[in-house]
């Protein structure tokens, strides 16, 4: 992509959102919408994912997506974290640019599974690749691994869980949607404000006391394991 910087080092670019062509609405929420999009400027014909702030969103909310892309646009790429491609937030409307994944959600993977009898195709080449064992061990390893490297760099994940978790082509497990500890707060005030929070996701003191941090996504993380090894 131009706008990338091509040895993912931290640092990543502004694209004025003149450059953007938003293709299709992929989701719409009540805090970001979820658009596909391409850039003008390549001939690669190449799309990606553009994260905005939803017209049903707070002020608050844009404040909070400006933060977060500040934070997010120094991080280094990570092999189990959705790649930041860059952002625009000089002027309204904001948006984060990410890396489009198109061969589905862990949870989705994981029912592809069950359904098997020995192995899981690569979704890019519809070879048989990986035992089922394989892959569930993988798909824990790189859970893990994402999440160590947002923790290092002091994000947490409210909301955790593998219909959260996107999938690649070269069978590694992506995560998205993170957030930096210090508006984790305001994610989750969202989230348990739904009429069917994901309870069953969350740690007790998350649940009775409205507390969460990055020990709170290693629970997360435990239910996460009994998903992968259930199937």
């Amino acid at each position: 992509m131009d706008f990338n910087n091509s040895d993912g080092k931290a640092g990543k670019a502004e694209l004025s959102t003149d450059n953007v062509q938003l293709v299709s609405l992929l989701s719409a929420g009540t805090i970001f919408d979820y658009w596909i999009a391409s850039n003008k400027t390549s001939t690669a014909h190449e799309y990606f994912i553009a994260k905005t702030v939803s017209d049903k969103a707070q002020m608050k909310d844009g404040y909070n997506f400006i933060f977060m892309a500040s934070k997010i646009r120094q991080l280094n790429d990570h092999p189990n974290i959705v790649i930041f491609l860059g952002c625009a937030i000089d002027k309204e409307p904001y948006y984060i640019y990410q890396e489009l994944l198109e061969y589905g959600t862990l949870r989705e993977i994981l029912m592809r599974i069950g359904n098997s009898q020995h192995h899981l195709q690569n979704p890019s080449n519809g070879k048989e690749e990986l035992t089922n064992a394989a892959c569930l061990v993988g798909f824990a390893r790189d859970v893990a691994s994402g999440l160590e490297f947002l923790h290092i760099n002091k994000l947490c994940h409210p909301g955790l869980m593998t219909r959260k978790i996107l999938y690649d082509s070269n069978n590694k497990c992506k995560l998205f949607d993170f957030w930096p500890n210090e508006i984790s707060s305001g994610r989750l005030k969202k989230i348990l404000s739904r009429k069917d929070p994901p309870i069953g996701w969350f740690p007790p003191e998350t649940i009775f006391m409205n507390q969460y941090d990055e020990v709170s996504d290693i629970w997360s993380y435990g239910v996460i394991l009994w998903e992968i090894f259930s199937f």
